[in-house]
């Protein structure tokens, strides 16, 4: 329902999982930040979500306050035994560095991402389950954290090779790429993917993009401009 953009819908099969007793904070979590209430997905966080080990702080980095920041990544919301789950070691690591970026931090940011860095360059293979709709990160987010265009373009060339037939989870990837791209400086590429996620999901996607700091960047090109007017012009036809 929230793929299609049925926020109503979603939050009334929500209301009817409450009365039979199933609570789910990290679905009325998605419903919020699907409708771009990143302030009321932020309210419904009430403590670590042992599955969703990221979404307290992505919700902390979307609202941009550092306070929210600072607790999302704090032991309280993100307790140290569930930093680095599975495949994805530099879990914790990339997610704080993308905070500190957020919050204008660029030394200390870039001296996290150096370090992660030299960790990656280390392991024989840095991401086994890369291009996985729920993995915590993707090839591309490093790069695009450093800024390094080449090696985003040498991440989407890997993607484009080997990515798994998941139209369902090619949402998320198709986003990182878009952001890697826009913060390395090459829009036109980050819009491609903003405009292939459009076109499968429908306009409401842009309501993702808009929360998404490392899209900052590319907020007044005309194509994205056109996003957002086809967004506002499908919400108006659904009276939202």
């Amino acid at each position: 329902l929230l793929a299609r953009g049925d926020v109503q819908a979603a939050k009334a099969w929500l209301q009817r999982a409450r009365d039979l007793g199933d609570v789910s904070r990290i679905r009325e979590i998605w419903i919020h930040r699907w409708s771009g209430d990143t302030d009321g997905a932020w309210a419904t966080i009430d403590g670590p979500l042992a599955n969703f080990v990221t979404a307290p702080a992505e919700v902390a980095v979307e609202s941009r306050d550092p306070e929210r920041i600072a607790y999302a990544l704090s032991p309280a919301l993100w307790p140290e035994d569930q930093r680095s789950p599975g495949d994805f070691p530099e879990t914790y690591a990339l997610t704080k560095a993308e905070a500190l970026l957020v919050m204008g931090q660029k030394a200390e940011a870039e001296r996290l991402l150096a370090e992660i860095q030299a960790r990656m360059a280390e392991r024989s293979d840095p991401y086994p389950s890369r291009w996985l709709g729920n993995a915590y990160y993707q090839p591309c987010d490093l790069p695009g954290l450093i800024g390094d265009l080449e090696g985003v373009r040498a991440a989407e060339a890997d993607y484009l090779r080997n990515a798994p037939r998941d139209v369902w989870g090619s949402r998320g990837v198709k986003r990182s790429l878009a952001v890697a791209f826009a913060r390395a400086g090459d829009p036109a590429r980050a819009l491609d993917y903003l405009e292939e996620i459009a076109a499968v999901f429908g306009p409401h996607a842009w309501i993702w993009f808009s929360v998404a700091p490392g899209l900052d960047s590319i907020r007044e090109q005309p194509r994205y401009l056109a996003l957002e007017a086809r967004y506002r012009q499908w919400a108006a036809g659904k009276g939202q």
